[in-house]
């Protein structure tokens, strides 16, 4: 059994196998739940979390874009619950994201949310948390962990469970018919092929790629639309590995702040599928060659217009939308090899003392005022 660092090898070798079960069981969990889901009357939608469940939120909110036709904000919790939440349109809809549902931020998100008048439900891990108490209903799915190691399915299948909370909406709202519906979760079965084939493809290209960069004084990761989410997931895991100050950063805005302090000692990684953002990454990939940056481009096989230092590439023919399953499991493929040729072999907490604390602040904080009278 892996221990370590390995943890999260191991976990990204069932991500294949997460997406193919949860398009199953979770869509079976939300239908079980579908009352909970508006059908008509719906202006807005948040989706709110912290960390992972943060960046899940962001990969998803073009897809519900897509498949409910309804604007969609995917917010930090604290931003959520002590600003946003004051501003709610009638008719919204607020998703709150948290697998263990014990955070106190996400949990006081649900409580100010309902409140203020928002439909309020609860995507976690666990039924019985304060998050599924506060909330109104708790959409809830499962995803095995085999150890403490930077998460990566459990990440996968928060963005899943969401993207098929999307097409629930979309069938319930009637925005999407049966057949669209059919081929959206034909995507997503495809997402999962598109998964199990990269990592295989692509391992020792990583591995040999963290290899020469694993001494970068600097790492960025950029992202554009659904990716860049991605920016955020990547820099995080960079975080939570290697323990280096990976820094995300939107694709564009690379441009106007990163480039002044990048250069031969900084590492780039680009998450730039076809779509929106790839004839930018093209440009700004010339600039950061220019400059004698390390380019890691995160792409779909035969765009070649990119002349970056390095490809990470998978099979094309997603939709963009739904590139972010495929985009994250690379970037975990690249946090693990970076931790291993650095000598990385667990990324556990310091002392119990340590770990107790950190916990204790996400979970023990006291909420907004006027939700403690």
């Amino acid at each position: 059994m892996a221990t370590g660092i390995d943890i999260m090898r191991e976990e990204l070798a069932l991500t294949p196998e997460v997406i193919r079960k949860g398009v199953t069981d979770f869509e079976a969990a939300i239908r079980e739940k579908a009352h909970l889901l508006p059908e008509s009357g719906l202006k807005k939608i948040y989706a709110v979390g912290c960390g992972d469940s943060l960046f899940a939120a962001q990969a998803a909110r073009y897809t519900f874009l897509d498949l409910t036709g309804v604007d969609c904000v995917a917010c930090e919790a604290l931003e959520f619950c002590r600003y946003e939440a004051d501003h709610l349109p009638e008719g919204s809809l607020v998703l709150v994201i948290s697998y263990s549902g014990t955070v106190a931020r996400t949990v006081e998100s649900a409580l100010i949310a309902k409140k203020r008048g928002a439909a309020v439900i609860a995507v976690t891990g666990n039924p019985d948390s304060p998050l599924a108490r506060a909330a109104e209903g708790a959409l809830c799915y499962q995803v095995v962990s085999l150890g403490y190691a930077p998460g990566t399915i459990s990440f996968t299948a928060a963005l899943l469970m969401l993207q098929l909370c999307a097409l629930q909406i979309g069938l319930r709202t009637g925005h999407l018919s049966e057949e669209d519906a059919r081929r959206e979760r034909a995507w997503l079965l495809r997402a999962a092929d598109t998964v199990e084939e990269a990592l295989a493809e692509n391992e020792q290209g990583v591995r040999d790629i963290c290899a020469g960069c694993a001494d970068a004084g600097q790492f960025t990761v950029l992202g554009a639309g659904p990716n860049q989410s991605m920016a955020h997931f990547g820099a995080a895991k960079l975080v939570e590995g290697k323990r280096i100050d990976g820094i995300p950063q939107d694709l564009e805005e690379w441009a106007h702040l990163k480039f002044f302090v990048s250069g031969p000692d900084t590492s780039i990684l680009i998450c730039a599928p076809q779509g929106g953002g790839y004839s930018r990454a093209v440009e700004l990939i010339r600039e950061m060659n220019f400059i004698g940056a390390n380019s890691i481009l995160f792409t779909e096989r035969g765009l070649d217009r990119a002349e970056a230092s390095h490809r990470i590439t998978y099979a094309p023919g997603l939709p963009e939308r739904y590139t972010p399953l495929v985009i994250s499991a690379l970037l975990g493929l690249f946090g693990y090899h970076i931790c291993k040729v650095s000598g990385v072999e667990s990324c556990d907490f310091a002392s119990d003392e340590a770990k107790e604390e950190h916990y204790n602040t996400l979970h023990n904080s006291a909420y907004r005022e006027e939700l403690q009278k």
